[in-house]
């Protein structure tokens, strides 16, 4: 599945993210399955070099490690072992660069100082305008959006990267408070987005789009029957739901597009494989009729 999603296929053309950032998913998923304290700090150093690739993986890990805290199996001293374990191990890999950070900067940013633009870039009066109140399927692209990033980088000019980040980030949550229900609606517009089986027909070929959804759609209803398997509610299945939900969260913010769900296809895949009908109560009734 992961091999043949449409959108790791069509990053791994260019030098981006998504594609070390789910190998790093699926090679953490896969070293939680070892169990004890080995898997927990396996999981938790890859979670953390994830976060590194893309700081939106951070939530989920967050998560992760919440829940080894919480979930089966052990009696609640392992699993709070395992929890801060998992935990310690994240902190320890971004611990490096938050120190280089104070170094350079003058303040420990742990991940990134892009985070208050990207949530700007899909909380903005253009971009409300624009593609929320405008045509129906519309993508911001084109002269607008970079007008508002030109003037961005004006009202940003001279300022630290923090001071940047904070001051985007604090106009994005003022826009917010101001306009709550189209904030609102503009959340439940992006995770239409994050979740859909097909990419803009603004950008991308009615060719492309078909092959995404003909594909795309089975793993997503394989998924859906996956996820009700008790696997994902004890330890380590329960790491999967976690990245997801987590990545989820944070896209229902911050801005949004197909390519966004990419780093997660690994847990997607693991769900989907255990995707079942419900073949063998039917089996069992018909034994015992036979019988």
């Amino acid at each position: 599945i992961v091999a043949l999603d449409p959108v790791l296929v069509w990053q791994s053309r260019s030098v981006m993210t998504e594609t070390p950032t789910a190998f790093l998913i699926a090679a953490a998923l896969a070293t939680a399955t070892a169990g004890g304290r080995r898997g927990a700090i396996g999981s938790g150093l890859l979670l953390g070099l994830a976060a590194l690739c893309r700081p939106s993986i951070l939530p989920g890990a967050g998560l992760a490690a919440l829940a080894a805290s919480i979930a089966p199996p052990g009696e609640w001293r392992e699993r709070g072992r395992r929890g801060a374990v998992t935990a310690a191990a994240v902190l320890l890999v971004l611990s490096p660069w938050a120190v280089r950070n104070r170094l350079m900067l003058g303040e420990f940013v742990w991940t990134t100082t892009h985070g208050g633009y990207t949530l700007a870039l899909a909380n903005n009066e253009v971009y409300y305008r624009d593609v929320l109140d405008g045509p129906p399927g519309s993508v911001w692209m084109g002269p607008a959006q970079r007008e508002w990033w030109e003037s961005v980088n004006r009202r940003t000019a001279g300022m630290p990267e923090p001071a940047a980040d904070r001051f985007l980030r604090d106009e994005a949550i003022e826009l917010a408070k101001r306009r709550p229900t189209t904030f609102a609606r503009a959340c439940l517009a992006r995770l239409a987005t994050f979740w859909s089986p097909a990419p803009a027909a603004g950008v991308y070929s009615a060719l492309v789009r078909g092959i995404t959804l003909i594909c795309t759609l089975p793993v997503l209803a394989a998924f859906a029957i996956g996820m009700t398997s008790p696997t994902f509610r004890r330890w380590p299945g329960v790491v999967a739901p976690c990245l997801i939900l987590g990545l989820t969260v944070v896209h229902a913010f911050y801005w949004t597009d197909l390519r966004m769900r990419a780093p997660i296809v690994p847990a997607i895949a693991l769900a989907a494989g255990f995707a079942a009908l419900p073949a063998s109560a039917s089996k069992s009734g018909q034994t015992s009729a036979d019988g």
